[in-house]
């Protein structure tokens, strides 16, 4: 019996036949467009679910040691990583904490999720201006 695919490598298989086939079989140029939307849409579906327990995992460990508060034992991943935004979030409002530790912390995780969404995209980061 022949292993089923996984999600991401189903879902590009879905985008390269819309941009390919489908797109190039299509006359209507707004629909063409729309269908290199989906496609795309497809591929960074794609890539976050190829990537999400490594970047859950690690943006939970790195948001708990920037907040000093430890995981929660047996607390799935996904509610630990929003608990953890909300509080960091509230403490960016009261200014309760540091935010130089605050942006080295967040840029590399805002810069992985950058990634899924557009590989080429430069995310060097020059913010010696805004200290």
């Amino acid at each position: 019996m022949v292993p089923r695919p996984d999600e991401p490598t189903l879902l590009r298989a879905i985008a390269a036949f819309l941009d390919g086939d489908v797109r190039g079989a299509v006359q209507d140029r707004g629909l063409g467009f729309r269908l290199r939307i989906a496609a795309h849409l497809l591929q960074t579906t794609a890539g976050q679910l190829e990537g999400a327990d490594a970047f859950e995992s690690g943006s939970v460990a790195a948001l708990s040691e920037l907040l000093g508060q430890p995981v929660v034992p047996d607390e799935p991943r996904r509610e630990a990583l929003l608990r953890l935004q909300g509080t960091l979030a509230s403490r960016l409002r009261d200014a309760d904490v540091d935010r130089a530790k605050a942006l080295a912390v967040l840029t590399p995780i805002l810069q992985a999720q950058l990634a899924v969404t557009s590989p080429r995209f430069d995310c060097a980061l020059d913010i010696e201006g805004e200290r």
